[in-house]
C-alpha cells in the first residue's frame, strides 16, 4: 500500500522531522518524514514495541531515495492546544476526559514505555495527544504518548548512561538531575539518568493542566530552570487546596521529588490515581465542594469532571441527571449506564433536533461505564409551578405565559420569540409508531404510574397476567412450561425494577392516586428524604415503615435516610422527619462511607431557622459532636465553612462547642475554625463571630500545613466592610502580621493580590499601622506593591489608585527609616 502525504496540511515538527497529515491503506494517518541521515533506528525499534492504548500507534514503516517515513495513527490535537486563546484556529474545543482519567491513562501509557526498558526523554504537553473515536454523537476520548525520537534503552533497573552527545528534550521540561548534568556536568558525570527523569516531567505535565496551560515553576526558560534547581514550584500555591486534597495530598508533591531516588515510580503513580479514581466521586458529593469557588489560575475542584456530583437535577433506577457545563456554558448532563443505554432516545432526540419545543441534545459520550448526554438546561419542570410558597424547589422565575399559550407551545411550537418557552423533556422510553401513529406492545408497556392513558394500565394489566392464563390452560399443549414460567417472570421483574413500578391489579386501574403511592417515591426511602421536604413527608416515612422496608439501608455511597434529610431537608417537617427515622432504628452515630454523620451534613448544607433545633435534637439524641470525617472535617468546621447561614450562626457555634467539641480540632491540613471562618464568612456580623471563637480558647497564632494563619484567609477572601475591624481584632489579639505562609506570602501580599474593593486602601493602612514589612517578598521575589500594579494595569480604578499611593508612601518611608539605620 502507498503512503499518501499532503505537504500542506503541517501538524507539527519534533525529532528531526515534520509531521504531515496523510492517507495509508484507506485511512486518514500522521506521516512523519525524517530525512535518512537523521533516522533514528531507535524510534523506530522503540514505537515497534510499544503496544498500548496510551501509546501512539505505528502503523507502517517505508523509506524513499531521502526519507524515512512513519506511519502513525491520526490524533485530533495536543494537550497545549486545550489552552491556546479562543480566537486561535489551532484552539481545541473538543471533548477532554476527567483530569482523574487524563492523569490515569498517561500513567499508564508511561508505565508500559517503562516496562518496556525504555525512557521517553521529551516528555511536555506537546508530545501528549487527544485523540477522538466517534460513532454517532458519542465519543470516546483517548490520551496518548507520541514522539520517540530521543527515547532511550535503560537497564533492568531503570537506569542508562550519558550519551557522548549529550542531554536531550525540551529544557523547559527537564527533571532536575537533567539540569544538573547541564549545568555542573564535573559533578554528575558519576551519576546515571534513570526513568525517573519521565516521572518528574510527568508531573510537570499534570501540573499545567491543573495551572490551566501554566507551568508549575514558572513563566520563561531561565526562571523555570532557576527555579527548578531551587526546589521552589512557584505555581504551586495557584492549585486549590481541595483539589490537591481530593489527589491523596502531595501525587503531585511526590512526582516532583528533587531527589530521584525518593520520587514515585511510573507503577506507584497508577496504583495511586487507580485508587484516587475509586473515591472521586464519593468525596466530591461529600466534601460539598463550591463549584463556582476558583483559583487565582481559575481552576476547580469539579474541573474533574463536565457536571457537578453535588447539584443533582433528578435521578431514576438507570439514570442521574446533573447540573454540568459544555464549552464553558451551562448544561444538563445525564448519565446512564452504558448497560442500560436506550439508544432509541439518541436517535429520537436527534431526529427533533432543533425544535423550540424540544430540550436539545447538544452532544454525547462515553466515559467509563457511562454514556453521558449533554441537554440544554433549563429552568424548572411544570409541576414546581404548583409547590408551596416556601418550598425551595418552587418556580420562581419571570411570569410564566398564559395557560393557553403554554398549550400552544407543546402542542404546535409557538412562541419561539416568548420569554417563556415550554420544552418536553425525557425521551428514554419513546417509540417508533406507524403511519396510523400505532405500536407494537410485544417489548412490554412503560410509562409513569398516574400520568397513563387507560388503555395503557390496562395492558400492562394484560401482559402481567398473561403467565397465570397460560400456566392454567385446560389443553397441556397450549400451557406453558416452567422454563417460560420463569423467562416470563424474569421479563417483568426487569420491567419493575427499570420503571420503579409495581404490577397494577385490574381493580385499581382508573384510582391514579393509589397508583401514586406504591410508585417509586413510596418504595425507595432514598428518593422519599432526598426530594420530599412537603407535607407529605411524615405520611410517605410511615408507609415505608408499614410495607416493612429497611430504613437503616445504605446507598452506594454508604448515605441512608437520615444523612440525606440532613443534607437536602430544611423545611418545616425537618425535626419530625429526624425524629421518626431515629426512632425506627437508624443509628444516628452511622456515618457515610466518607465519614460525614447527620450532624455534619446538617452543620454543612443547613441554612434554616430549624437549623439549631435539629442540632439540640441530634445532640439529644447522644450524636458523637466530636466525630470527624474525610481530610479531618467536624461539625464545628462545616458550621463555619456554611456561609449560607445568616441569623443563628453564633447560637450554634456555641452549641456545639458547650456540647463537648473541641474549638481548637484541626482538619487534616492544619486549618482551624477561625481559618475556615475567615476562608468563607464575609458578612459585616465576622467579627461577631469571631468573637465567640475567640471567647471559648480558639488559638488566633496558629498556622495550618502551608503556614497561613487567619490574617492570610482574611485578607484573601473577604472585602467586606468587615475586614478592617476583623484585621484590628485579630492583630490586637496578638496575631503575627508579618507571618509568612510557606510561598512568602504575608498578609498584604494576599491583601494586594486578591482585591480591589472600595476597603483596600484602608485594610492596607492598617496593617502598615501595625507594623507589617511592606518591602517584604515573596518566594516569586515580588512585593505587595507589584500586584497593586498588575491588578491596576489590567482594571484600573480610584480605590486601586488610592491604594498604590499609600503602599507606594510607606514603601519609601521603610527605606528611608533601613538607610537612616
Amino acid at each position: 500500500m502507498e503512503i499518501w502525504f499532503d505537504r500542506k496540511a503541517f501538524l507539527g515538527r519534533g525529532g528531526y522531522g515534520h509531521v504531515l497529515k496523510g492517507k495509508y491503506g484507506g485511512r486518514e494517518v500522521a506521516v512523519k518524514r525524517v530525512e535518512l541521515r537523521f533516522f533514528n533506528e531507535k524510534e523506530e525499534k522503540a514505537l515497534l514495541a510499544l503496544h498500548h492504548p496510551n501509546v501512539v500507534k505505528l502503523l507502517h514503516c517505508d523509506s524513499d531515495e531521502d526519507f524515512r517515513m512513519y506511519v502513525l495513527e491520526l490524533c485530533d490535537a495536543s494537550l497545549d492546544q486545550l489552552f491556546l486563546e479562543s480566537n486561535d484556529p489551532k484552539k481545541y474545543d473538543g471533548p477532554i476526559p476527567g483530569y482523574i482519567q487524563v492523569f490515569l491513562q498517561l500513567a499508564l501509557g508511561l508505565e508500559h514505555i517503562h516496562s518496556k526498558q525504555l525512557i521517553h526523554r521529551d516528555i511536555k504537553p506537546q508530545n501528549v495527544l487527544i485523540s477522538k473515536t466517534s460513532s454517532s454523537q458519542r465519543n470516546e476520548v483517548t490520551i496518548k504518548w507520541a514522539d520517540f525520537g530521543l527515547s532511550k534503552h535503560v537497564d533492568e533497573h531503570g537506569f542508562h548512561s550519558w550519551s557522548t552527545s549529550g542531554v536531550r528534550g525540551t529544557r523547559t521540561w527537564y527533571a532536575p538531575e537533567v539540569l544538573k548534568r547541564i549545568l555542573t556536568p564535573k559533578e554528575a558525570k558519576e551519576v546515571k539518568g534513570s526513568v525517573k527523569s519521565d516521572v518528574f516531567a510527568q508531573g510537570l505535565v499534570f501540573g499545567f493542566l491543573f495551572l490551566k496551560g501554566q507551568h508549575v515553576y514558572g513563566l520563561n526558560e531561565n526562571e523555570i530552570r532557576d527555579n527548578v534547581i531551587e526546589k521552589k514550584p512557584i505555581n504551586m500555591k495557584k492549585i486549590d487546596g481541595e483539589l490537591l486534597e481530593i489527589y491523596e495530598h502531595n501525587l503531585l508533591q511526590k512526582m516532583l521529588e528533587d531527589e530521584p531516588g525518593k520520587r514515585m515510580t511510573s507503577t506507584e503513580v497508577v496504583q495511586q490515581l487507580k485508587s484516587i479514581e475509586k473515591k472521586a466521586i464519593k468525596v466530591l458529593i461529600e466534601l460539598g465542594i463550591d463549584k463556582d469557588a476558583k483559583t487565582n489560575a481559575g481552576s476547580s475542584a469539579l474541573d474533574l469532571s463536565r457536571f457537578d456530583p453535588s447539584e443533582l437535577l433528578g435521578s431514576s433506577k438507570s439514570a442521574s441527571v446533573y447540573r454540568g457545563k459544555y464549552n464553558s456554558k451551562d448544561c444538563a448532563v445525564k448519565r446512564v449506564e452504558r448497560e442500560k443505554v436506550k439508544e432509541c432516545e439518541e436517535k429520537v432526540m436527534e431526529n427533533l433536533k432543533g425544535h423550540p419545543n424540544i430540550v436539545e441534545l447538544l452532544y454525547c459520550e462515553t466515559e467509563g461505564e457511562f454514556v453521558h448526554y449533554v441537554l440544554e438546561l433549563c429552568v424548572a419542570s411544570l409541576e414546581k409551578l404548583f409547590l408551596k410558597p416556601d418550598d425551595p424547589k418552587r418556580y420562581k422565575g419571570p411570569p410564566m405565559p398564559h395557560d393557553l399559550h403554554i398549550f400552544h407551545q407543546l402542542a404546535l411550537g409557538a412562541g419561539q420569540d416568548a420569554e417563556i418557552t415550554i420544552k418536553w423533556a425525557d425521551f428514554g422510553l419513546s417509540r417508533e409508531v406507524n403511519k396510523g401513529g400505532s405500536f407494537s406492545t410485544n417489548g412490554g408497556v412503560v410509562g409513569t404510574e398516574g400520568w397513563e392513558a387507560p388503555e395503557i394500565l390496562r395492558s400492562r394489566y394484560d401482559e402481567n397476567q398473561k403467565p397465570r392464563e397460560k400456566m392454567l390452560q385446560n389443553d397441556p399443549d397450549q400451557r406453558i412450561t416452567s422454563t417460560e414460567v420463569v423467562e416470563k417472570l424474569k421479563s417483568i421483574n426487569e420491567n419493575e425494577q427499570s420503571t420503579g413500578q409495581l404490577p397494577i391489579p385490574s381493580n385499581q386501574l382508573l384510582k391514579s392516586e393509589k397508583a401514586k403511592t406504591i410508585g417509586n417515591h413510596g418504595r425507595n426511602i432514598h428518593t422519599l428524604c432526598r426530594y420530599t421536604s412537603d407535607s407529605t413527608l411524615i405520611d410517605q416515612i410511615q408507609r415505608c415503615i408499614q410495607e416493612k422496608q429497611d430504613l437503616t439501608e445504605k446507598d452506594a455511597f454508604g448515605w441512608n435516610g437520615l444523612h440525606l434529610v440532613c443534607r437536602y431537608n430544611s423545611g418545616k417537617y425537618l425535626i419530625d422527619a429526624l425524629k421518626i427515622l431515629i426512632e425506627s432504628g437508624i443509628d444516628v452515630n452511622v456515618p457515610t462511607d466518607g465519614g460525614w454523620n447527620a450532624l455534619h451534613l446538617l452543620c454543612r448544607y443547613n441554612s434554616s431557622e430549624k437549623l439549631i433545633d435539629a442540632m439540640t435534637f441530634l445532640i439529644g439524641k447522644e450524636i458523637n459532636v466530636k466525630a470527624k470525617a474525610e481530610f479531618g472535617w467536624n461539625a464545628l468546621h462545616c458550621l463555619c465553612s456554611n456561609n449560607s447561614i445568616t441569623s443563628s450562626l453564633n447560637e450554634t457555634m456555641q452549641l456545639l462547642i458547650v456540647s463537648g467539641i473541641e474549638v481548637n480540632a484541626t482538619r487534616n491540613n492544619g486549618w482551624n475554625a477561625l481559618h475556615i471562618l475567615c476562608r468563607y464568612r464575609s458578612s459585616q456580623s465576622l467579627m461577631d463571630k469571631i468573637q465567640v471563637l475567640v471567647h471559648y480558647g480558639i488559638d488566633v497564632k496558629t498556622t495550618n500545613t502551608r503556614g497561613c494563619n487567619a490574617l492570610h484567609y482574611l485578607c484573601s477572601y473577604n472585602s467586606s466592610t468587615s475586614l478592617i475591624h476583623a484585621l484590628q481584632r485579630l492583630i490586637k489579639l496578638g496575631i503575627d502580621v508579618n507571618a509568612k505562609d510557606k510561598y512568602g506570602s504575608n498578609a498584604l501580599s494576599c491583601l494586594c493580590q486578591n482585591s480591589s474593593s472600595s476597603n483596600l486602601a484602608g485594610a492596607i493602612q492598617c496593617l502598615i499601622t501595625n507594623g507589617i514589612d511592606v518591602n517584604a517578598k515573596d518566594s516569586d521575589g515580588y512585593v505587595a506593591l507589584h500586584y497593586l500594579r498588575k491588578l491596576n494595569s489590567r482594571k484600573a480604578s480610584q480605590h486601586l489608585q488610592d491604594a498604590i499611593q499609600i503602599t507606594e508612601d510607606a514603601t519609601t518611608a521603610q527605606l528611608d527609616g533601613q538607610n537612616e539605620d
